[in-house]
């Protein structure tokens, strides 16, 4: 898998607002694996892919942009319909 990059900003606005981070998206895929790759269906985000995994029990989105060496992670937001 490539290298994943995100904003130091959002990492620590994830932190504050959400109790997330994106380092904890890294260590449960690097723990066990379990996560599904989707493309964004946002008409907004046509060039975006989504990571889909559960946090604490609970599915959350992970929208990404894939560069030629590396994943840039945008935020994470949990979502109940991805189960």
């Amino acid at each position: 898998m490539k290298y994943m990059f995100w904003s130091a900003d959002k990492e620590e606005w994830l932190k504050a607002n959400r109790n997330l981070s994106f380092e904890q998206v890294v260590a449960h895929i690097a723990a066990n694996g379990e996560f599904k790759l989707l493309r964004n269906t946002s008409s907004k985000h046509p060039n975006q892919m989504m990571i889909v995994l559960k946090l604490n029990g609970y599915p959350h989105c992970v929208p990404y942009q894939e560069e030629p060496n590396y994943l840039l992670l945008k935020t994470i937001f949990p979502n109940r319909k991805m189960k």
